[in-house]
């Protein structure tokens, strides 16, 4: 049975920086949102887990299929910080500083792969 996990889409971004750059978190100033097991609640933790970016032109929808994927999937933390990930800055490509653009993580299981598109092509536990 694959493990589910809930997942904000398009997040709230702490900080915005020029050259078209987020903060990629999930806690940061104006931003709490921990990835949980939707079967038992509890935060997903440690390195067995990961997060990733991706980005997306305004009116792309939700699919993460028609988004382009950011290098440089971040682990979860874990202990009493489980749930959450700090990737730093992550710099989105062909978008300027004030630039409109849509954003969605995918959490995936590293046993899986690197990424989350590895990691879902195989069957791994991704949301």
């Amino acid at each position: 049975m694959k493990l589910l996990y809930s997942l904000v889409i398009g997040f709230g971004i702490a900080a915005a920086y020029p050259q078209g750059q987020v903060n990629f978190a999930n806690l940061a100033f104006g931003v709490n949102a921990p990835v949980t097991n939707l079967v038992d609640g509890s935060r997903i933790s440690g390195p067995a887990f990961a997060a990733q970016l991706f980005y997306a032109a305004p009116g792309t929808g939700s699919n993460i299929d028609r988004y382009t994927p950011v290098a440089g999937a971040v682990p979860f933390f874990s202990g009493a910080s489980a749930g959450y990930f700090t990737g730093g800055a992550k710099t989105i490509p062909g978008f300027g500083n004030g630039a409109d653009v849509r954003l969605i993580t995918g959490a995936f299981a590293t046993d899986s792969g690197a990424d989350f598109l590895t990691a879902r092509s195989r069957g791994g536990y991704t949301a």
